[in-house]
């Protein structure tokens, strides 16, 4: 679920680059992400229910979206590009 809603909003917000205080739009995106996961994962243990799908799309949705911050990080200038080598 994060993959299909955040990333579209997460590309949809960054272009919006021309509104005032659209990077806090983009922060609030992230953190809001972020604690989903970590409620995902807690009601996954909390009800036993973890599948062979799930333990392979949570990792892949928290790789994508940490790529697409240091994309959006680096195309505003705000880091440089020695971080892509970093991050794979």
């Amino acid at each position: 679920m994060r993959i299909l809603l955040a990333i579209p909003i997460f590309y949809f917000v960054s272009n919006l680059e021309l509104i005032h205080g659209a990077r806090w739009y983009l922060f609030t995106l992230y953190i809001l992400v972020y604690f989903t996961d970590i409620l995902d994962g807690y009601l996954a243990r909390k009800f036993n229910q973890v599948s062979e799908l799930g333990k392979i799309i949570d990792p892949l949705a928290d790789k994508i979206l940490v790529i697409l911050v240091v994309i959006y990080l680096y195309y505003f200038n705000l880091i440089p590009a020695i971080y892509f080598g970093l991050l794979f």
